[in-house]
C-alpha cells in the first residue's frame, strides 16, 4: 500500500474549486495539484441576462447546470436586488449545485439521486407535466442541448440564461509530469465531458506510457468512457465529497 503522502490528486477543475478541494483533503495528507483544463470568466455585458432576471416571474421552473451558474446568478441577483418568485421551482443537475442553491436561497432544490445528468433530471416527477410551462436554464455560453431538447419534447417553452464564459485550456503535460516524480500513486480528477475530450485530444503519443500507469476519477460514465483508453483505471464518482474521494484514493484494491 502506498503511503498517504505519496498520493497525488491532479485536479483539472478551475482553480477556485481546487482551493476548496485542498481544504477538504487537508487532513488526509493527499496532495492536490492544480492543473485546470478550464477557466471560468464573467461576461463582458450582462444586459440580456439582467433583463431575464427582471422577468423571472414568467417562469415556472429555474434549472441550474453548474455551481458556476449559481455563482454568477447569485452575483447578479444581489447586484440588481432581485427577489426570487415564491412559486418558481428550482432544480440542479448535481449535488454540489443543489447544495449551493439551497444554502443561498433556503428553498427545496430538486436533483437526480444517482446519475447526475440532463437525462436523469428530466425523469423527475416535477417534469412530468410541463406542457406550455416556461423553463429557464441558467448556464455558461454554449454546451449540450440535451436538456432543452428533452424538455421541449415534453411541450415546455425553454430559454437559456447564459451568465459566464468557459475557456478550455491546453494541459501543460510537462509540468504535470515533473510534479508527480516523487509520487507513487497518481490520480487525475476530470469532471467535464468537454474537458475530457480536450485532455484526450492534447495527449501526445510520447505521454501515453506514463499516463497509462496513472488513474483517473470522473464524475460520469460518459466522461469516463472518453478517458478510459488513456489511464490504467477510471473510477466513476458522481458525488465528489470527501468520503467518496478518500475511499477511491486510499483504496488497497486498486489495480
Amino acid at each position: 500500500m502506498s503511503k498517504i503522502a505519496d498520493i497525488a490528486l491532479i485536479s483539472t477543475r478551475p482553480e477556485e474549486f481546487n482551493a476548496d478541494l485542498r481544504g477538504t483533503l487537508e487532513n488526509s495528507k493527499i496532495e492536490v495539484l492544480s492543473f485546470p483544463l478550464t477557466s471560468i470568466n464573467p461576461l463582458d455585458n450582462y444586459a440580456l441576462f439582467d433583463s431575464q432576471l427582471e422577468n423571472l416571474g414568467s417562469y415556472q421552473h429555474l434549472i441550474f447546470i453548474s455551481t458556476n451558474a449559481v455563482h454568477y446568478f447569485v452575483e447578479r441577483v444581489k447586484k440588481n436586488k432581485i427577489q426570487l418568485p415564491k412559486k418558481i421551482i428550482l432544480s440542479a443537475i448535481g449535488p454540489s449545485t443543489k447544495k449551493k442553491l439551497g444554502d443561498f436561497f433556503n428553498v427545496e432544490v430538486h436533483c437526480p439521486q444517482k446519475k447526475f445528468d440532463s437525462e436523469n433530471l428530466t425523469k423527475l416527477t416535477i417534469f412530468d407535466n410541463v406542457e406550455q410551462q416556461n423553463i429557464l436554464i441558467v448556464r455558461g455560453i454554449g454546451g449540450r442541448e440535451v436538456l432543452k431538447k428533452r424538455l421541449t419534447n415534453k411541450g415546455a417553452n425553454v430559454d437559456y440564461a447564459e451568465c459566464y464564459l468557459r475557456q478550455y485550456l491546453k494541459p501543460d503535460m510537462n509540468s504535470i509530469y515533473k510534479a508527480i516524480q516523487n509520487k507513487s500513486k497518481i490520480y487525475f480528477l476530470i469532471t467535464s465531458y468537454e474537458s475530457a475530450l480536450n485532455f484526450s485530444n492534447n495527449a501526445n503519443p510520447s505521454e501515453s506510457d506514463w499516463l497509462s500507469s496513472t488513474y483517473c476519477i470522473a464524475n460520469h460514465e460518459r466522461t469516463g468512457q472518453a478517458l478510459k483508453h488513456l489511464f490504467r483505471k477510471v473510477s466513476i464518482a458522481p458525488d465528489l465529497d470527501q468520503a467518496t474521494l478518500e475511499k477511491i484514493l486510499l483504496s488497497k484494491n486498486i489495480n
